[in-house]
């Protein structure tokens, strides 16, 4: 029974029940009876599952009426290279309506996609997965503009399609009021990062996945949302509102703020060279946008997105959230609102690479955690990783998660007026950035069962090794009614912990928090905590009243420029630095990394001078004296086919530098073969401080050796299934 009566439902029609829970099936079933108003159906035969959502989640599931009176379907289905597939590879409006596509596609979820090639007959060839063969694909080369009138995409059904369901391919689309079931990659995918248009009011039910991880394939051919998601978009200016996803193998719904392209035979991903692939037309963003850029085109990692009253569940995490406004210079958030996600294997809400993003008015609940002890995070209602930062969440529940929210390590974080009811709620790790700021206001939390706390502070790995984080001037505000007016300390900050108990800097070996900051003026975050600090059950922190320094801003003054930021809508959540790490020389805060002088031994540098009234200052520089080694991968064989050499060749391995390890990758391309007959290959890569490795690797052009064609990258994903010498995987 509905509240309202559906609109065209008759008998016979076939009606979609999602499977909202862990535990259920989807299922299939035939009106077999109708009520004279309209609002009650009866089934063909009774529902095995309930098809609900939990009391916490107070959200309606709803029903997808699957049958059309126009349907495509594939003559012979059976073998996917005989499947039909639809494109509509015009600038003119196309508008689909009321219509079903069935067993569509013959491009697989389950194997990266080929690109386009030549063989070596010079002949052209899709390759054994040719990309673009989707079911329903808006295939827009260039041209796209917000000018036009888009295309629309309305009350369709897309059922069984081996890779993707309905793509956006740089076009102005509209997608509202479909249904899709079975799709095994992505059911709504938006596919370059120049596209606009919106995914709206759809039902997207059932995705096996490839079981690869979410970037498996992104290197040398760019193959995305194959992971098994409802709703995937690589542009964050495609407005993504109403949805409802359920039973995904993956993330129900994924923003990866990327650009994708071809270009010289290959796909890349983000870059062209050493530029950022800048393919979003600045005159197709919403007007706030646009005014804060220049240029006439720009990258889809500088665009805020928006999320809005999306459902889903029964899937491995709610949303996923990937590169979103990474190097923007603007302070324009990205928001998430009004939405709700239960049922989740791994995460509610994961954002990895994401800066100055709102969430608020959301509710996240996971299974009961369990099996999760000491350091393990487990399920996460909203986890922040990589270069995350600057996260303003209000009025979010978040509820039977193992880790409620895993706080960002680096930038302005402020949590308010939220509640909480998972083993773990808070989740605190050293600092790995300067700036860090957290404001945790007036936040609820329900009684723990054993073992749990509200704020469960960890040590964890120094970023990169730097020490000089430690002591980074990393505030933490908390408006805790339970200990009003008090502050929270981590243990390394009381007087008598001993902060650096395994060091080798022989300054700081065996002294407690306090000897090091009265000799040397450093306190682990920045502050010595008071003599007196306090512990209660279930809080997991010392909290107490004093241990102010005086780089710290008073809080009085920083709970009005958090408040002032929130109702302004922004958030005052950006903030500039010089110490934002990025990759080789310029990683990881440079300034306190050098090269060593002749003469001069590696390790930490302690100097330290005393102000006017006699306090002492330090300052830590470390002194890298050795260059960098390399660990070539296995799988690369350093052969290579004649016919490929036009193409280029890759040398990727493990860059070790101070025990701390990175994947580096250089690419070789116009060389010309050497008189002995063989590639001559000059890989150099440097350390944080500039050491640079250096080795000439010889590559065999060999008659015998595999052909790859324009894809360098082939080898490098294929399976480790044994450590050995290259030529030896």
């Amino acid at each position: 029974t509905f509240r309202d009566a559906p609109a065209g439902w008759r008998l016979r029609d076939r009606l979609l029940f999602a499977a909202s829970n862990p535990g259920e099936l989807d299922e299939v079933r035939e009106i077999a009876g109708v009520s004279a108003n309209g609002r009650t159906f009866s089934l063909s035969r009774p529902l095995r599952f309930d098809h609900n959502s939990p009391s916490e989640a107070q959200a309606a599931v709803p029903v997808g009426n699957i049958t059309r009176n126009i349907v495509f379907r594939s003559m012979q289905a059976d073998r996917l290279a005989d499947r039909a597939h639809i494109m509509i590879a015009t600038r003119e409006s196309a508008d689909i309506r009321g219509a079903a596509f069935q067993r569509l596609g013959r491009t697989s979820a389950l194997k990266a996609h080929s690109l386009p090639g030549r063989n070596a007959d010079g002949e052209e060839v899709a390759g054994d997965n040719p990309i673009g063969r989707y079911a329903v694909h808006f295939h827009i080369v260039s041209g796209l503009s917000r000018d036009d009138p888009p295309s629309r995409f309305a009350g369709n059904v897309i059922v069984d399609s081996p890779k993707y369901g309905l793509v956006n391919h740089g076009a102005y689309v509209i997608a509202e009021d479909n249904v899709t079931l079975g799709v095994k990659g992505a059911h709504f995918f938006a596919e370059n990062g120049s596209e606009i248009g919106a995914f709206r009011r759809n039902l997207a039910v059932y995705s096996r996945g490839s079981s690869d991880t979410i970037r498996a394939r992104e290197d040398g051919v760019a193959d995305f949302g194959h992971g098994g998601h409802g709703f995937w978009s690589q542009s964050p200016a495609l407005t993504i509102e109403d949805n409802y996803a359920f039973h995904h193998s993956g993330a129900a719904y994924v923003v990866f703020a990327a650009a994708t392209e071809m270009a010289d035979g290959r796909q890349n991903v983000t870059f062209r060279g050493e530029s950022r692939i800048q393919n979003l037309l600045a005159a197709n963003l919403a007007p706030e946008v646009r005014a804060k850029l220049t240029g006439e085109f720009a990258p889809p990692t500088v665009v805020p997105f928006h999320f809005a009253r999306n459902v889903g569940a029964n899937s491995d995490r709610g949303l996923e959230v990937w590169n979103t406004n990474i190097i923007a210079e603007h302070d324009l958030p990205s928001t998430i609102e009004d939405s709700v996600f239960w049922g989740l294997g791994s995460a509610g809400i994961a954002m990895t690479y994401a800066v100055n993003t709102i969430v608020r008015d959301t509710t996240l609940i996971g299974a009961d955690p369990v099996g999760c002890e000491g350091t393990c995070e487990g399920s996460i209602g909203v986890t922040t990783e990589g270069r995350t930062r600057n996260l303003d969440m209000e009025n979010v529940r978040i509820a039977k998660f193992s880790t409620g929210v895993r706080l960002p390590m680096r930038g302005l974080t402020r949590i308010a007026n939220s509640s909480f009811d998972n083993k773990y709620n808070l989740l605190y790790y050293k600092t790995q950035q300067p700036g860090r700021k957290t404001v945790l206001d007036g936040n609820t939390f329900a009684a723990h069962r054993a073992g749990g706390e509200d704020y469960h502070f960890l040590g964890g790995p120094l970023f990169h090794g730097d020490v000089s984080m430690l002591f980074e001037t990393a505030p933490i505000i908390v408006n805790d009614p339970r200990f009003p007016g008090q502050s929270l300390f981590l243990e390394q900050q009381l007087p008598d912990a001993i902060p650096l108990a395994d060091t080798d800097i022989p300054e700081f070996k065996g002294k407690t928090a306090r000897q090091i900051y009265e000799e040397y003026g450093l306190a682990v975050g920045g502050v010595l905590a008071p003599d007196k600090v306090a512990t209660a059950p279930g809080i997991g922190a010392h909290f107490g009243v004093g241990g102010r320094s005086a780089e710290m801003l008073d809080e009085k003054e920083m709970r009005e420029r958090l408040d002032a930021a929130a109702q302004a809508g922004t958030g005052d959540l950006s903030y500039s630095s010089d110490h934002e790490e990025g990759y080789g020389v310029d990683c990881c805060n440079i300034h306190r990394v050098v090269q060593a002088e002749d003469g001069e031994t590696g390790g930490w540098k302690v100097e330290t001078v005393r102000d006017g009234s006699g306090a002492p200052r330090s300052r830590l520089t470390y002194i890298d004296a050795a260059p960098p080694a390399f660990k070539i991968d296995p799988r690369i064989s350093l052969r290579i086919h004649p016919d490929d050499v036009k193409y280029g060749y890759v040398i990727e391995g493990r860059l070790i530098d101070e025990n701390e390890e990175q994947t580096v990758r250089k690419v070789f391309e116009n060389f010309v073969i050497a008189d002995d007959g063989d590639l001559h290959l000059d890989f150099e890569y440097p350390d944080r401080s500039g050491n640079l490795f250096r080795q000439a690797f010889t590559v065999a052009v060999d008659p015998a050796a595999p052909k790859r064609g324009p894809d360098i990258l082939r080898d490098l994903r294929a399976s480790i299934v044994a450590s050995g010498e290259p030529g030896q995987p």
